[in-house]
């Protein structure tokens, strides 16, 4: 078996729904605001050995990549959700592991173990725990083989559970301006959350889940006890104004981490102008009351979402 060293973060197969030419994409990145009209799709999105040393879970990531592929190939030709319940969970799991396996996430969750242990050097220090005292906090430093393994078990297992309190959309996009997508193609948003520290789990009252599968057409994942879709059809969203997708497009940009990818005749300008915003985001120290704090990033920005509304006894 050939070794598999460099391993995409985001599949390929999605990539390619986005370009104009099956080779290439639009790249955006937004640190120094760069334009790269023509990136070639094999050489970014990956990181050598992100999913370890042996293929194991390249292996397994691929085989779903080959079901999940096929099923979004259906919808965006065909513009509606025509699923089974087989292949609408299968959908799920595109939409949550696609959260779970990005770069982005592997240096969370390495981070999140870093501050775990740090965590537990202080404490020990402070309890003058004998063991210890030699031991630096700011020396202490860990490196994970997998870091995504146990976000990927996770996306995994909480399908069945968002699967009976989430509705499941088509957003298909009739208007001029192309969807986008990133580095961390699933923006995750709750309006229930924007004021608070936390972030945004799968499981929380209020979950928005958006992934743009074409430039035509977003997956979205919207909490039905929370919500109400101003759509006749709750599961297929048409949108004709530019706002509304420049809304979902806003959202896109400040969720990625260092770009974003877009067919290949996009322009510059309005990539500036949708990256303008900086993210905002509620992140806490509490390394003076010996506590670890694990945050997951999350969009606190207001995006207006016309065709959403908030229920009364989702308020």
């Amino acid at each position: 078996m050939k070794e598999k060293v460099y391993n995409h973060y985001v599949p390929q197969f999605l990539m390619r729904n986005f370009s104009d030419n099956g080779n290439s994409i639009g790249q955006y990145i937004k640190n120094s605001r760069s334009y790269i009209k023509d990136a070639s799709i094999k050489k970014i999105c990956g990181a050598n050995y992100l999913y370890g040393k042996t293929s194991e879970l390249e292996d397994i990531l691929c085989d779903l990549e080959r079901l999940w592929a096929k099923s979004i190939k259906k919808i965006c030709i065909k513009e509606k959700l025509l699923l089974n319940k087989e292949e609408k969970k299968l959908i799920y799991s595109f939409i949550t592991v696609s959260d779970a396996r990005t770069y982005d996430m592997a240096t969370q969750q390495e981070k999140s173990f870093n501050e775990i242990i740090k965590n537990d050097v202080r404490y020990a220090h402070l309890a003058k725990i004998e063991e210890f005292k030699s031991i630096d906090e700011n020396r202490v430093k860990i490196k994970l083989n997998r870091p995504n393994l146990i976000p990927i078990k996770y996306a995994l297992d909480i399908v069945d559970s968002i699967y009976t309190t989430t509705v499941l959309a088509l957003i298909i996009n009739r208007t001029s301006i192309p969807f986008i997508t990133s580095d961390c193609p699933v923006a995750k948003y709750n309006y229930l959350l924007l004021d608070s520290f936390c972030g945004y789990g799968w499981e929380q009252k209020g979950l928005l889940a958006f992934v743009s599968v074409s430039s035509k057409c977003m997956l979205a994942l919207i909490d039905k006890n929370t919500y109400k879709i101003n759509s006749l059809n709750p599961n297929r969203i048409i949108l004709h104004d530019d706002e509304s997708v420049t809304e979902l497009n806003k959202l896109m940009a400040l969720q990625a981490n260092n770009f974003l990818l877009f067919n290949n005749s996009l322009e510059k300008d309005y990539l500036d102008l949708i990256s303008k915003d900086k993210l905002k985001d509620i992140n806490l120290d509490f390394s003076h009351l010996c506590i670890a704090y694990c945050h997951i990033k999350s969009v606190k920005n207001k995006i207006n979402l016309p065709f959403l509304k908030l229920k009364k006894e989702g308020k």
